[in-house]
């Protein structure tokens, strides 16, 4: 019974990832390297924060970026799930050095959905 325990323990979040992932077809496709340190920093700061909009296109009412960390990275949330959260320059500027780093596919679509709702953002996956 214990050899059971410890098989769910290790094994359920990963078949819960891999079906999230299998049932979101719009997240096969991603741009970017999947970074497994940025994968668990963004989920300790989805534990502990609220997603906050900000730089907004004035043209289209689009946001392009939120904060979860009022003192960390800005996060581009345009073009979710399949190239977003890589990490932003506080200054809206520029990316920073690791923006080719995203999270794994279920982070992504995680926050996505508490991206929607924390937010007015109202859509959960941008065209």
């Amino acid at each position: 019974m214990q050899r059971i325990i410890q098989w769910g323990k290790k094994w359920l979040p990963l078949l819960e990832d891999l079906w999230l992932v299998i049932t979101n077809p719009k997240c096969w496709t991603v741009v970017g390297t999947i970074s497994r340190e940025w994968d668990l920093e963004l989920r300790e700061m989805m534990a502990d924060y609220k997603f906050t909009l900000v730089n907004v296109n004035q043209l289209n009412k689009k946001h392009y970026t939120a904060y979860l960390n009022p003192d960390g990275p800005g996060l581009w949330i345009q073009n979710r799930p399949y190239s977003c959260f890589f990490r932003y320059d506080r200054d809206h500027i520029k990316f920073d050095s690791n923006r080719e780093e995203i999270p794994r596919r279920a982070t992504m679509i995680r926050a996505c959905y508490k991206l929607v709702n924390e937010t007015s953002i109202g859509e959960l996956f941008s065209d």
